[in-house]
């Protein structure tokens, strides 16, 4: 996440500021909170933690600000590990996680197989994976994620694509969960992962 976009912006910085727009919009029925990994100790791939618990979006969305401003890429990029926290987070809900990433797994695991098995589990929540600033080889590892999970991959080159791509997933989550014609859409949860600088953002409905 230190590294530089085209236009010299830095990524952290760059990611930091999409996510606190994220958060900032109006999930309706849905509560967020922040999963951070990373962010803690070098050389960790178990150092992810539930930062931010479940609350309304404007609380958390506040809490996200204040988090943003001590955050800093320290570890490792625990992709597999972290995922494998979701079911926990989402208890018995269905959701969709939206993973944004600069980078590769570093933990010798495979987020790939982790995938195949939540899709041979049926496990309810969806992974989404947005590459953030990649090289073509790294694109192409990432795209097994979605391959495995049966989501489109989608790409990020610059600010302005890293903003609009968790709001076309959490649109694509809606419209795939709307009721019948006239009824509004279901809300959805919502888990979104940082690579580098780590960070989650998972929403799930009220009870």
């Amino acid at each position: 996440m230190w590294g530089q976009l085209p236009d010299q912006s830095h990524k952290v910085v760059v990611a930091k500021e999409v996510l606190q727009d994220f958060v900032a919009q109006d999930f309706g029925e849905a509560e967020p909170a922040l999963r951070a990994y990373g962010h803690r100790r070098k050389g960790d791939c178990r150092d992810s933690e539930l930062v931010i618990p479940f609350g309304p979006s404007e609380a958390v969305a506040g809490q996200v600000r204040d988090f943003m401003k001590t955050l800093n890429p320290l570890g490792k990029t625990p992709i597999t590990y972290s995922l494998r926290q979701a079911p926990a987070d989402f208890g018995d809900r269905e959701g969709a996680i939206i993973l944004i990433t600069d980078g590769l797994e570093t933990c010798d695991e495979d987020p790939c197989s982790l995938m195949r098995e939540w899709r041979e589990k049926d496990v309810k929540v969806d992974v989404h994976v947005v590459g953030f600033g990649l090289m073509e080889k790294e694109k192409a590892t990432l795209q097994c994620i979605s391959d495995a999970a049966g989501t489109p991959y989608r790409d990020a080159e610059s600010a302005l694509e890293l903003a609009q791509r968790p709001a076309e997933i959490q649109q694509a989550t809606v419209t795939e969960t709307a009721g019948e014609p006239g009824e509004p859409p279901e809300n959805r949860s919502v888990f979104e992962i940082e690579a580098g600088d780590e960070r989650e953002i998972t929403l799930r409905n009220k009870e």
